[in-house]
């Protein structure tokens, strides 16, 4: 029921009132799941589509990535008293 109220955007109280067994309900939160997941799904298969589009994605997510943590990593060297960028 919790599954199926976070896909469907429903109430886990309200939902219970719907089924007396256990077989529909499965049923119900299987075809929602796959319903939430179906964007999820659609973009990777996209991506493996197309490896040049994927590998841009990737660069693009790993040049974030070394920013964000170069930053990080600055403050926690100027934290702990380690002066400059070596090594």
């Amino acid at each position: 029921l919790e599954l199926l109220a976070a896909a469907t955007g429903g109430r886990p109280e309200e939902l219970a009132s719907r089924y007396d067994g256990s077989g529909q309900l499965k049923a119900d939160v299987a075809e929602a799941l796959v319903e939430v997941l179906r964007p999820l799904r659609e973009r990777y298969g996209e991506l493996m589509a197309d490896p040049r589009a994927l590998a841009a994605v990737l660069a693009q997510g790993a040049a974030k990535a070394r920013a964000i943590a170069g930053a990080t990593l600055e403050r926690a060297r100027q934290a702990v008293g380690l002066l400059g960028t070596g090594a």
